[in-house]
Order: C-alpha cells, then sequence, then structure tokens
C-alpha cells in the first residue's frame, strides 16, 4: 500500500513536472527563476531556449532578450542558440521601435 502511493505521488510530480515544462512562463525572470531550481546546465539551457523562443514568437522580444543574456552570462556562454536568438530578438526590438518613431512621425505631420 505504502509503496503503491509512493508510485503514484512520483508519476503526479512527473506529470505535473512537463506539464509545466511545455508552458510558457509569466515573464523572462520567472523563467530565469523556474531554471535556478533545474540541476544540470543543459536541463537548464533547454529550459531557458525553449522559453526564451516562446516569448519571441509571442512577440516578447525584450523577455527573450533577457534570457538569452542570462544563458549567456551564467549558463552557458558558448551556446550558439542563445547567440542567434539574441540577435534575432535585438533586430526584432529595433524594428519595433523604429515602427513606432514611424507612427509617431506620421500622427504628428497630420
Amino acid at each position: 500500500m505504502k509503496r503503491t502511493l509512493v508510485v503514484i505521488a512520483l508519476c503526479l510530480f512527473v506529470g505535473f513536472t512537463a506539464i509545466g515544462c511545455g508552458q510558457k512562463a509569466v515573464s523572462g525572470t520567472a523563467a530565469i527563476d523556474n531554471a535556478k531550481n533545474m540541476e544540470t546546465v543543459q536541463e537548464k539551457a533547454t529550459y531557458l531556449m525553449s522559453q526564451a523562443e516562446a516569448f519571441y514568437k509571442s512577440d516578447d522580444f525584450q523577455s527573450a532578450v533577457e534570457i538569452a543574456q542570462y544563458v549567456l552570462a551564467q549558463v552557458d556562454s558558448k551556446n550558439a542558440d542563445a547567440k542567434d536568438l539574441l540577435t534575432k530578438a535585438k533586430a526584432a526590438l529595433t524594428d519595433q521601435a523604429k515602427q513606432a518613431l514611424d507612427k509617431v512621425s506620421t500622427n504628428v505631420g497630420m
């Protein structure tokens, strides 16, 4: 009986952990905090890069930048995926800023 309860508890824990890993964190900071509880560099890098990609795909480029910079500074300084995503996210932020400036310029010129 006791063994059965342990197995059930373990299955629930693994299930909830797997579900949680598949969801985007509420912020870049939350994703980084979640990763701090992971044991290996590979786990941290994989989780954080999946989070950074999710933020990038949802147009939250600042969170993508925050996470990619953290990966490079604190987890794996040679992570090619983090370097690539950082470049893409910074370019997207620059484009957003240019579009906002153009919009303001157009509205002021009316």
